[in-house]
């Protein structure tokens, strides 16, 4: 709407400085530049968050969400960016209490199932520690 409104002001120009109003244009030059600077504005609040990486879940929800599920012993090292509802993309390190690859593979697969289920869409990494890892932060 506001290149509707932009390109009816600069036509009113014209036919002003047709009409031999040179004042008009320069007048009318003041609203355009405010709906330009109305609608860029509004693009770059819409997409700040993405451009500086702003945080988009607080870490403390994460962790408690992980350490919820068993097998879990704690996690650190978590990040998240993005906007809610729209795309986020969450990073952790994941202390798991399992002697094995496809036990520590499932606790995985049940936090991103977690996390998924309630902050969709969501891309999830998660780099495995075992339980010999000893970190009781959470840091981000």
């Amino acid at each position: 709407m506001s290149d509707i409104w932009v390109t009816m002001t600069v036509i009113a120009g014209l036919i002003g400085v047709w009409l031999g109003y040179q004042w008009f244009d320069i007048v009318l030059a003041f609203p355009v530049a405010l709906m330009v600077f109305r609608s860029g504005w509004s693009v770059l609040k819409d997409n700040l968050p993405w451009l500086v990486d702003e945080i988009a879940i607080a870490p403390e929800t994460i962790h408690a969400i992980a350490v919820s599920v068993p097998g879990v012993v704690n996690c650190h090292n978590i990040a998240s960016r993005g906007v809610v509802g729209r795309q986020v993309f969450i990073e952790m390190h994941l202390i798991v209490d399992s002697g094995d690859v496809e036990t520590a593979h499932h606790i995985t697969e049940e936090v991103e199932k977690l996390l998924e289920q309630r902050f969709n869409p969501a891309r999830i990494l998660i780099h495995v520690e075992p339980p010999s890892y000893q970190s009781n932060q959470i840091s981000y």
